[in-house]
């Protein structure tokens, strides 16, 4: 198992039998509790009868029978498993030990900010019908990249990144934060705020290749970083980072995100002063503040006037590039750390219970000792397992949550720490079974850690938001930003206050406000200009005899409708070079536009397989001076006819009595024949074809109308341009083909 195991997980069950009957009950006086004990019995072979007996004398129940082992699981009163070792048909009684099923660990700061509460609220470990969970929602993460492969983005939508090795991660900083935001419910390490519903795009500022390169970014880079999450389509933007001095080009890149609907969220800082960190601190940007498991200050994040609200901060556990330990009992993974100070190094031995670890015990040679927090230093208490002949160290937290032990010094053996819930598990269910750790480094895609600072916050929350523009794309940013500050649970002084902001934030009551009264949907964030000197380009009217000089602009838009698609854009013929540039909702530009071929010549094409309704703009710019230059615009909209490619095998056509199929042929000037042809399926169908426009059953220049689905239809000469042919179902038909080939 490749994550920590929750103490409070159920136990898998397994009953399956029933109890054994026995005697007749006497009525006598209530005996004292003899608690019952599930253990494993095996027995000599050929002894199950005897033992089935005895089995039933001790009032057993039996959960499960392995034959195949000579064995049977069963539950009985405590008294009675003496009795049975002593049984000379008996091999052995066993405890038939727990095991717990496989589950996301749930870091604490997911549901101290009600994330789960969300999308999960029964807590069953799946997602709630209906929920928003962020799907549909693009978190772009400005940071050191990410490990793509890692088992807690399996089913995440990576959107990409840039620059090239933006898939990669040496520093494991941005793999964190990535993974706080929305790691997937995958039965597997971690789950995020979005349960990996939330699509990512990355953009790479630290960690170029070397670890050496994690310290530090420029404002300039941040700025660059911004438009690209802008060009990327995001949502939200998350900046686990900050520095010194603020610059108007960053603080301009930020307004201009704003003002396209984005909502900007950074880290306040982690020097514990009042001073100001960038760009969290530039109003438009949302700071984030740090608080630990109990809702107190987190003692290092900065505190001023710009701080907006409060996330966990305090060993929170995500995703990461490296393994620092690992710790297997029985085949069992746990989760831990290597403690700072630690020998790097395996150890293999039986895991004893060393409870405090106050004093050394000589039975502790040779073995893997487990340490409670507490009464005396961490150091002290593996000085104690190291004087006892200990090979290994394990301290588990006295309190929920992780516990970052140091050592102040080094450690001649591996020593490891864990939380108080695996710990209480491994005491609980694990002494005396073989334990083996390790304290070496290893880069691993399924490895976790505890990271602290207000870079550990900030995902929360941009996690957070994109919960709930998944919830309604129509709240804007400033909807969602004012949501969040206003419904946080107020800590510290009464108000707002320079170290929590409005305080923890609280995605269930932001929820909950937005869809009661979203408020003011502040500035427009994305207003469709009006076209300025453009011309409109209609729907499959091409525009003809274009010419510029070399330099020149000509601009064009075309509006799509609501359930449009394949939207294509297509410039052809003439002399010269002409570039095409297309973009949605405002004017493209030299380095902002959603397409741009950038062939030589004139022959370029735009297609949106999706394209959003709205305007799309279109220039024509003279590389060269051009002339003679075609231009249209095409879309389908439903109920248009389909186009069809030369040779393409259109499948699966099926359709009612009556039902209408139409489908366009574009067959250029010279051509020797067109050949239509449908086939295959069940039912009947007939199939006619017209030029330049849709022919009916009763209009017409061809038809086949034979029996069943195989009809043809061949022209020879066929004249160029738009060829229309219809499928057209007499009966009922189902799972036929189309083609048309051009010779």
């Amino acid at each position: 198992m490749k994550q920590t195991r929750l103490a409070q997980a159920l136990a898998i069950g397994l009953a399956m039998g029933a109890g054994i009957g026995g005697a007749a009950a006497q009525t006598a006086r209530p005996a004292a509790a003899d608690p019952a004990e599930r253990v494993i019995v095996q027995f000599k072979a050929g002894a199950k009868p005897a033992v089935t007996y005895a089995l039933a004398r001790e009032r057993a129940t039996v959960n499960r029978s392995l034959d195949r082992l000579n064995a049977m699981a069963v539950t009985v009163p405590a008294s009675a498993v003496e009795r049975l070792r002593q049984r000379a048909d008996v091999e052995s009684v066993r405890t038939d030990p727990k095991r717990y099923p496989l589950a996301d660990t749930v870091p604490y700061g997911i549901d101290l900010i009600g994330a789960r509460d969300v999308w999960d609220a029964d807590r069953d470990g799946q997602i709630d019908a209906g929920a928003p969970t962020g799907d549909g929602s693009t978190v772009c993460v400005i940071d050191s990249g990410i490990v793509a492969d890692h088992v807690d983005f399996e089913g995440v939508e990576l959107l990409g990144g840039y620059p090239d090795n933006w898939n990669t991660d040496v520093c494991g900083h941005g793999t964190h934060v990535a993974g706080t935001i929305t790691a997937a419910l995958n039965d597997t390490g971690v789950v995020g705020v979005s349960p990996g519903d939330a699509s990512l795009f990355i953009v790479k500022v630290f960690g170029d290749e070397t670890i050496a390169n994690c310290v530090w970014s420029y404002a300039s880079d941040l700025a660059d970083a911004a438009y690209r999450c802008a060009d990327a389509g995001a949502d939200v933007v998350n900046m686990s980072l900050g520095g010194d001095f603020p610059e108007p080009i960053e603080e301009q890149a930020f307004q201009d995100l704003a003002d396209e609907g984005i909502l900007s969220v950074a880290a306040a800082g982690n020097d514990a002063n009042t001073a100001y960190s960038y760009p969290a601190s530039y109003p438009i940007v949302v700071s984030v503040g740090g608080v630990d498991a109990n809702k107190a200050a987190y003692t290092s994040s900065q505190r001023n006037d710009e701080v907006d609200v409060s996330a966990p901060a305090v060993s929170v556990m995500s995703t990461y590039y490296v393994k620092e330990a690992e710790l297997s009992v029985d085949g069992n993974t746990f989760f831990a750390q290597a403690v700072d100070g630690t020998f790097e190094g395996t150890a293999t031995g039986t895991l004893v219970d060393g409870g405090r670890c106050t004093a050394s015990d000589s039975s502790w040679s040779g073995m893997i000792v487990l340490c409670e927090r507490g009464d005396i230093s961490f150091a002290e208490k593996n000085n104690a397992v190291v004087a006892a002949g200990g090979i290994a160290t394990i301290i588990y937290n006295n309190v929920p949550g992780a516990i970052g032990a140091t050592l102040n010094g080094s450690s001649p053996i591996p020593v490891l720490d864990m939380s108080q819930q695996d710990g209480q598990t491994l005491v609980a269910n694990y002494l005396g079974q073989t334990a083996t750790v390790s304290t070496i480094p290893e880069i691993s895609n399924d490895a976790l850690a505890y990271l602290s600072g207000t870079s550990m916050a900030t995902p929360h929350v941009a996690g957070a938001a994109a919960v709930l523009m998944s919830a309604n794309p129509e709240w804007t940013n400033y909807q969602v930003r004012r949501a969040l500050e206003q419904t946080a649970e107020d800590l510290g002084e009464p108000g707002r206050d320079d170290q929590f902001g409005h305080g923890l934030i609280d995605l269930p009551a932001a929820l909950e406000q937005l869809q009661t009264d979203p408020g003011d949907p502040g500035p427009d964030p994305d207003p469709d200009p009006e076209p300025t000197d453009r011309t409109e380009l209609e729907k499959n009217v091409p525009v003809t005899g274009l010419s510029a000089a070399t330099g020149e602009t000509l601009g064009f838009y075309v509006e799509v409708p609501v359930d449009a698609s394949d939207l294509e854009i297509v410039m052809s013929g003439g002399t010269g070079d002409a570039d095409l540039y297309v973009r949605f909702g405002d004017e493209p530009t030299a380095t902002l536009w959603d397409c741009r071929p950038y062939l030589g010549g004139n022959n370029e094409v735009c297609s949106f397989e999706a394209p959003e309704a709205g305007t799309y703009y279109v220039d024509v710019t003279a590389y060269t001076a051009f002339s003679g230059v075609s231009l249209v615009a095409r879309y389908l909209e439903p109920g248009d006819p389909i186009p069809v490619e030369d040779g393409e095998l259109v499948r699966d056509l099926s359709g009612a009595a009556g039902d209408e199929l139409v489908y366009t042929v574009e067959v250029p000037a010279g051509a020797s024949r067109l050949r239509v042809m449908t086939s295959g399926g069940s039912g009947d169908l007939s199939l006619y074809a017209a030029a330049g426009e849709e022919p009916t059953p009763d209009d017409y220049d061809h038809a086949s109308m034979r029996p069943g689905n195989n009809e043809i239809i061949t022209i020879s000469s066929p004249a160029a341009g738009t060829w229309y042919f219809k499928v057209v179902g007499e009966r009922a038909f189902a799972r036929a083909t189309f083609r048309a080939t051009i010779d």
